[in-house]
C-alpha cells in the first residue's frame, strides 16, 4: 500500500528548502563511504524537504532481484513514491540505477507499492528517473548543484508533483512513418535518384491531406470515428477505378463550409467538417486508382493515428524524399530526445523552475501564465515543423499543469481570499496564452513546409483534446482560424522580424542544414557571403549562416535567446574564431552546450552525425555544459563557471596558426613535392620497365603518399638528388623521364614551377628528412581510435599528402600515436567532409606537450616501440585494415592502452580519463603555455611611420 508523506503541517517554501540544501552541500560534498555514511546522508536529505524519514521511509527493505532471483535489500524505499540506490564515491557508473530497476522487475514489490521515481546517487552525483515519463532521459546532476534543482524533488515537499505529459511513443511513431512509406510507395511510386519521380509539389499535397485525414480518422472531436475508412470502403469500388474521384470531391467537400454544401452530397460526406486554413483549397493532381492502391489507403486506415506524435512527420518526408536531394540540401530530423535537449535548457528548464517557484502562490502563478503570452518562437530552418511542435506540445503540457494547479488552489482557498483576488472560473476557450500563431518557421522545401503546417495543427488539437479532458473545456479549431505561421522561402534570403518581430521574449532555435565548408553549391555560398558580410570566411559551415542571421535578427534584444542543432566542426580547428569571434563581439555568450554526441534521425537509414548543440543568450551568470563519456553515451551535466568555443570550461581563448611549436618538440613540415606531371613518380605497371633499366634503377625510391601511407599501395619515385650527370646519356628512362619533366615546367603558368625548369631532375619542393622519421597523413578518419602514422628510414620519400619530422628515437611517433593527441586534434584541427584535417600551424605548433624528464622520455619511446612492434606482428596488413575500428588487433590495442597510460601520465592523469577531461586538461595546459610565451615573447608592435614636417603642412 501506497503511505502518504509525513511532512511539516505546512510545506516549506523554496527558499527554506534552498536554504536547507545549501547546508546540506557543505556538509556532504566531500564523503565518500556508502556504507558508513549513507543511512544518516539520506536522513538529513530529507529534512531538507521537512519530511520525517522514519515514517515514510524504510531502510535496506528486502526484495527478490530479477536477474538473480535471489533476495537483497533496497537501500532506501518509499513504497508508491520513490526507490534509491547509494553506492561509494567513483563505484556507480549507472550500476545504482540499473539496480533498482533490477528489484522493481523482480516481483516482490506490489503494484500499489510501485514507485514513480528511481534516484541514485554515489554522493558525488545524482541522478533522478520519472517513470512516469518513460522518454524522458534520467536527469544526472553534481550534488554541489542540488540548490539549483531543488524543484526535481518537489514530490517530497508536500506539494503535488506535476506529471509530465511527454506521450512521445517511439515505437508506436516509428511503425506509422513505415506505414506512411508504404501508403507512399502504393500510391505514388518510388522518387528516382535524381527525384523527379514525380511532381514534389503535388505529392505533397496529396499525402498531407491523407494524412491529416487518417489522423482525423482517430482523434476524438474532429468528425466521426472512421469515416475517412469508411468512405474509402464504402463509397468506391472495389477496383479501385472511382477512388480518385471520389477523394477529389472529397477535398472539395471539406473546404466548402456547411452552409453552402449541395443537399445532393453522399451521406458519407456529410459527416466530414469544414476546415478552412488553406489545407484542402488548392488544386491537387490525384493519382488514378487501382484495386491494389485502395487496399493499401484501407489499410492504413486500420492503423491507430491518435496517439502518434506529429513529431514522426518529418522522418516521413525524408523517407520519400530522394537520398541525394536531401544530401544536397543538408535535410536532417531531429529525435524528439534531441530536440528536447535544445529546448530544455533554452527555455523549457527556467520555465519549469519559474512553475515550482510559483506552485504554493495564486498570484504568483497568475503571473506567471500571464508571461506566457509575450513569448514568441522561431525555428527558421524548421523542415517539417518537429521543434515546433514538441515546443508548442511542451508549452501547452505546462501551461495545463499550471491551470490544474490554480484550479486545485482555488478549490482550497478560503472564501474571502478567491474574493480579493477576483473571479478565475477557468475558461479552456478563453484561459489559453500559448496559441499556435506565436510559432514560426521558415522552410525553404516546398513539401516539408506543407507537412509543418498540418502538423502544427494536429498538435494543438491533441492539447486541446488533453485540455478538455482534464479541465472540461477547450477550443474548437475547426474550421481553422489560428495557425502556426510557416513562411516557405530560403531563410538566409529573407528578413525574420516578417515572419514573427524579434522582442526580449523571442526564443530561436533549430536544426539548421548540414553542409560543409567544401560541399556548398555556388548559390549557398553566395547566401554565406550575403549572411555574414564582412565577417564571411571560406572555412565556415554552410549552417552557421544562420548564426549571422540570428545576430542580425537579435541585435536590438537584450533578453532572447538563441540555439542550434549542428555538426560539432563549428567548434573544432579553424572555424573556431570566424564563428565565435563575432558572436562575443555583439554581447553574446554561450548560455549552455551539448558536447559531441550522436545524432540521429528516426527515419529508416537516417544520418549519423557527430553533433554539438550551443545555446546564446546575453545575460549568463550561470551556464550548463553537458558532456558524454562516449558520443553515443548519456548526458551528464557538468560544474562549470564559463563555456569557451571549445565547449570546454575556461575563457573564451582561441587557438591560432603558430609558426614555431609551442612546446618543446621538433618543427613538422610537408613533406616533398615532386611537381613534375607525374615523370618522376613510378606507377606499379611502370616499375619493371624502370628496374630493367639498369642505370635508372639505382635512383628509385619508395614513394609514400596519401593513398600508400594508409593502404599500403606499391608506388616508387626516382630521387636524383645525388645525380650523376653522365647517366643521363646512358639511360633512355632517366633522359625521356627528365625532359618530360622540364616540358612539364616550361608549359605551366605559374611563375614558380616555371623556374624549376633548370632542376628537372629535382622535386619542387624538397623537405626530406635525412635520419628516420615520423609520416603523419594530412588527412586522418573520424572513425578510426587511433592517428594512422608511419615510421619510415630517410630512404623512403613522403610526399606532400604527408608530414614529415626527424624522429631518430621514435619519440615523436609515440607522441603523435596517443589517443591525447588525438584529442587534440579533434579540438582544434580542421576537417574536410567528416574526416580529421591535421595541419602543422594549428595542431602541431600549439600542441601542449609537456616536458619531459629523461626518465619518461624513454617510457614514452619504449611505449611507441611496442605499438610498432605490435604492427610488425601484422604482417601484410595495412595500417587501413590495422586500425579499422572493429577488427583492431587485441595486441595492437594493449600496445596503445599502454602507451597512452604512460603519455596519460605525463599529463598528470593518474588514471584513463574520458575524452572531455583530456581536452579539458590541454586546453588549461595551452593557457599557461601561451600565456608564458606570451611572456617572453611579446609580439611585435607594428610601428606606423611617423609623418615629416613637410609631409604633415600638405
Amino acid at each position: 500500500m501506497a503511505i502518504a508523506l509525513k511532512v511539516s503541517a505546512k510545506p516549506l517554501s523554496t527558499t527554506e528548502m534552498n536554504s536547507r540544501a545549501s547546508a546540506f552541500v557543505a556538509k556532504w560534498k566531500f564523503e565518500s563511504r556508502e556504507h558508513a555514511e549513507a543511512q544518516t546522508w539520506w536522513n538529513e536529505f530529507f529534512a531538507i524537504f521537512g519530511v520525517d524519514r522514519y515514517s515514510t521511509a524504510v531502510f535496506e527493505r528486502w526484495a527478490k532481484r530479477a536477474s538473480t532471483g535471489h533476495q537483497g535489500r533496497i537501500d532506501v524505499f518509499m513504497p508508491g513514491v520513490m526507490i534509491a540506490e547509494h553506492k561509494s564515491l567513483g563505484k556507480d557508473g549507472g550500476k545504482a540505477e540499473i539496480q533498482a530497476e533490477d528489484y522493481l522487475a523482480g516481483g516482490d514489490i506490489s503494484a500499489a507499492e510501485m514507485p514513480r521515481y528511481i534516484v541514485s546517487t554515489d554522493f558525488a552525483e545524482v541522478q533522478i528517473t520519472d517513470l512516469a515519463s518513460p522518454v524522458d532521459p534520467p536527469f544526472r546532476f553534481p550534488i554541489t548543484k542540488l540548490p539549483k534543482y531543488i524543484a526535481r524533488f518537489a514530490f517530497l515537499s508536500g506539494y503535488q508533483a506535476p506529471v509530465r505529459a511527454i506521450t512521445e511513443q517511439t515505437a508506436v511513431s516509428v511503425t506509422a512513418a513505415r506505414q506512411m512509406g508504404k501508403l507512399y510507395d502504393a500510391l505514388l511510386g518510388d522518387i528516382d535518384a535524381s527525384g523527379e519521380g514525380h511532381d514534389a509539389e503535388q505529392a505533397a499535397i496529396f499525402m498531407t491531406r491523407i494524412l491529416f485525414l487518417l489522423y482525423g480518422d482517430d482523434a476524438d472531436g474532429l468528425w466521426e470515428p472512421d469515416a475517412f475508412r469508411n468512405f474509402i470502403e464504402y463509397a468506391t469500388v472495389v477496383d479501385g477505378s472511382d477512388a480518385g474521384a471520389q477523394i477529389a470531391v472529397l477535398f472539395q467537400v471539406l473546404d466548402t463550409p456547411i452552409g453552402k454544401r449541395s443537399a445532393r452530397i453522399d451521406d458519407h460526406l456529410k459527416v466530414f467538417p469544414y476546415v478552412n486554413g488553406g489545407l484542402f483549397s488548392e488544386r491537387v493532381d490525384i493519382p488514378s486508382f487501382d484495386h491494389a492502391m485502395r487496399d493499401a489507403l484501407i489499410a492504413a486506415g486500420n492503423f491507430e493515428w491518435a496517439d502518434v506524435s506529429p513529431a514522426i512527420f518529418g522522418s516521413l518526408f525524408q523517407g520519400m524524399s530522394s537520398r541525394a536531394k536531401r544530401r544536397e540540401q543538408g535535410e536532417h530530423y531531429t529525435t524528439e530526445i534531441n530536440i528536447l535537449k535544445t529546448l530544455r535548457p533554452l527555455f523549457l528548464d527556467e520555465l519549469e523552475v519559474r512553475l515550482q517557484a510559483a506552485w504554493p502562490s495564486i498570484p504568483a502563478l497568475t503571473a506567471l501564465h500571464q508571461s506566457l503570452a509575450d513569448y514568441r518562437y522561431l525555428d527558421p530552418a524548421c523542415g517539417s515543423g518537429n521543434f515546433l511542435i514538441v515546443a508548442y506540445r511542451e508549452m501547452r503540457d505546462l501551461e495545463l499543469r499550471l491551470l490544474v494547479r490554480l484550479q486545485e488552489l482555488r478549490r482550497l482557498a478560503p472564501l474571502d481570499k478567491i474574493k480579493r483576488l477576483g473571479d478565475y472560473a477557468l475558461d479552456g476557450t478563453a484561459d489559453l496564452n500559448v496559441v499556435p500563431d506565436q510559432f514560426a518557421g521558415i522552410e525553404i522545401n516546398w513539401w516539408p513546409s506543407k507537412i509543418a503546417e498540418t502538423a502544427m495543427f494536429l498538435v494543438d488539437h491533441q492539447a486541446n483534446q488533453r485540455m478538455a479532458s482534464t479541465l472540461g473545456s477547450a477550443p474548437n479549431r475547426l474550421p481553422i482560424t489560428v495557425a502556426a505561421n510557416i513562411v516557405h522561402a530560403n531563410a538566409l534570403e529573407v528578413d525574420w522580424n516578417r515572419t514573427v518581430e524579434a522582442t526580449d521574449s523571442t526564443l530561436v532555435f533549430g536544426n539548421p542544414p548540414f553542409i560543409g565548408q567544401y560541399t556548398k553549391t555556388d548559390d549557398q555560398t553566395a547566401d554565406m557571403k550575403v549572411a555574414w558580410g564582412k565577417n564571411y570566411d571560406g572555412y565556415l559551415d554552410f549552417v552557421t549562416a544562420w548564426h549571422a542571421k540570428a545576430l542580425a535578427y537579435l541585435k536590438d534584444t537584450d533578453r532572447a535567446a538563441f540555439a542550434f542543432v549542428t555538426t560539432n566542426s563549428i567548434t573544432q580547428g579553424q572555424p573556431v574564431p570566424a564563428l565565435f569571434k563575432p558572436i562575443f563581439g555583439d554581447g553574446w555568450r554561450i548560455s549552455f552546450a551539448h558536447r559531441t554526441f550522436n545524432w540521429r534521425t528516426e527515419a529508416t537509414g537516417g544520418a549519423a552525425v557527430h553533433c554539438v548543440i550551443v545555446g546564446f543568450d546575453k545575460g549568463t551568470d550561470k551556464p550548463r555544459l553537458f558532456d558524454y563519456a562516449k558520443p553515443s553515451s548519456e548526458p551528464v551535466e557538468m560544474p562549470v563557471a564559463r563555456i569557451n568555443p571549445y565547449l570546454l570550461d575556461g575563457p573564451d581563448q582561441f587557438v591560432f596558426k603558430r609558426m614555431k611549436p609551442l612546446a618543446a618538440l621538433p618543427e613538422v613540415k610537408k613533406g616533398s613535392s615532386p611537381t613534375d606531371g607525374g615523370s618522376l613518380l613510378i606507377s606499379p605497371a611502370e616499375y619493371p620497365d624502370v628496374m630493367a633499366d639498369a642505370v635508372a634503377a639505382k635512383y628509385v625510391r619508395p614513394f609514400i603518399g596519401a593513398d600508400e601511407l594508409i593502404n599500403s599501395d606499391d608506388r616508387w619515385c626516382l630521387w636524383l638528388t645525388e645525380l650523376d650527370a653522365n647517366d643521363i646519356s646512358k639511360s633512355p628512362i632517366l633522359s625521356s623521364r627528365l625532359e618530360a619533366s622540364r616540358e612539364m615546367r616550361k608549359a605551366s603558368k605559374k611563375v614558380g614551377t616555371q623556374k624549376l625548369v633548370r632542376t628537372p631532375q629535382l622535386f619542387g619542393e624538397l623537405r626530406q628528412p635525412t635520419v628516420p622519421y615520423i609520416c603523419i597523413p594530412r588527412h586522418f578518419s573520424a572513425d578510426r581510435l587511433f592517428a594512422t602514422v608511419a615510421y619510415f628510414d630517410a630512404e623512403v620519400i613522403s610526399g606532400d599528402a604527408n608530414f614529415t619530422a626527424e624522429d631518430p628515437d621514435g619519440l615523436l611517433f609515440a607522441v603523435v600515436s596517443s589517443t591525447m593527441f588525438l584529442s587534440w586534434q579533434r579540438m582544434v584541427g580542421g576537417r574536410i567532409k567528416s574526416d580529421l584535417r591535421f595541419a602543422n600551424t594549428i595542431t602541431w605548433n600549439n600542441y601542449p606537450f609537456p616536458q619531459l624528464s629523461n626518465t619518461e622520455r624513454e617510457r614514452v619511446i619504449a611505449a611507441g616501440a611496442a605499438v610498432l612492434a605490435a604492427r610488425v606482428a601484422l604482417p601484410g596488413q595495412s595500417l587501413a585494415r590495422m586500425y579499422n575500428p572493429l577488427a583492431m588487433s587485441a595486441e595492437l590495442l594493449h600496445a596503445h592502452d599502454a602507451l597512452d597510460k604512460v603519455i596519460d601520465r605525463a599529463f598528470g592523469f593518474a588514471k584513463a580519463p574520458t575524452e572531455s577531461q583530456r581536452q579539458q586538461r590541454l586546453f588549461d595546459r595551452f593557457l599557461e603555455m601561451h600565456e608564458s610565451d606570451q611572456l617572453a615573447n611579446p609580439p611585435k608592435v607594428k610601428k606606423q611611420r611617423a609623418l615629416s614636417t613637410s609631409a604633415s603642412l600638405v
